[in-house]
């Protein structure tokens, strides 16, 4: 049997797809080491908020949020300023230029 043809082992731990496409989509859409800083920064804000929301992104200085219902979407819309302003006084700098929130 030829050798550039070896049998390929199986693979016993599965991996989820999730997993995979954050490693190609997270480069992308990360400005440096913001994002992780923003992600502390939210985790910051409150257990309910936390267990209800999700920073997913950053992009042209614009976070997107995975919001867990319609009810923390509305409540998260009227908190929407403050913690723009929270975070960019965290961040020392006007970066944070809106928040969009989406379900997920």
């Amino acid at each position: 049997m030829n050798d550039n043809f070896r049998k390929r082992s199986k693979n016993k731990k599965f991996t989820h797809i999730e997993s995979s496409l954050r490693n190609i989509v997270d480069p992308l859409t990360h400005d440096d080491g913001i994002f992780k800083e923003i992600c502390f920064l939210w985790s910051q804000i409150g257990d309910d908020v936390n267990a209800n929301s999700e920073p997913v992104s950053i992009k042209n200085n614009v976070i997107t949020v995975k919001i867990s219902s319609s009810p923390w979407m509305q409540q998260l819309q009227f908190m929407k300023s403050e913690i723009m302003d929270n975070l960019n006084a965290h961040l020392g700098d006007e970066i944070i230029k809106d928040i969009r929130f989406r379900l997920g």
